[in-house]
């Protein structure tokens, strides 16, 4: 008597494609755009919605002056929205990402500082647990995309 088994593993053909994507440079590149892509729009969101740092805590209010001096319609971080449009992602090398702006006064609200005018910290780039959920979710979709 003999006996017979035989085993189809397709999962591994599709890992194995997935792989290939991030073989070379530009598949490399490709996945860091989608990564600094989601990022950027994570960045975003916090500023314009969330109003609170990577860990979910809420940005502290103005102070009571500058709540009572200030110009325009807009919240914390958001008072003409061009923080929220000078967020930005360049790909770092062969390896990373850096999401940030280029505004000067960008550094003073993610760190706060307590020199002649304080300001409270009111960190709005970083991940939370939350975004580094959805980071994996894209480039997982992205890695299995057309291999589906």
């Amino acid at each position: 008597m003999s006996a017979e088994l035989e085993v189809k593993v397709d999962g591994l053909r599709v890992v194995s494609m997935a792989l290939a994507r991030l073989s070379t440079p530009a598949g490399r590149r490709q996945a860091l755009e989608v990564i600094g892509a989601t990022v950027e729009s994570q960045t975003r969101r916090r500023l314009s919605r969330e109003k609170r740092d990577p860990k979910g805590r809420p940005w502290k209010p103005w102070s009571r002056d500058y709540a009572a001096r200030r110009t325009g319609s807009g919240g914390i971080l958001d008072l003409r929205g061009s923080l929220i449009d000078s967020i930005r992602y360049d790909v770092a090398g062969e390896d990373g990402v850096e999401v940030g702006s280029s505004l000067a006064y960008a550094r003073r609200h993610q760190l706060g500082d307590e020199g002649g005018k304080p300001m409270p910290q009111r960190e709005f780039i970083g991940l939370s647990s939350a975004n580094e959920r959805e980071v994996s979710e894209v480039i997982g979709d992205w890695l299995m995309e057309g291999w589906r």
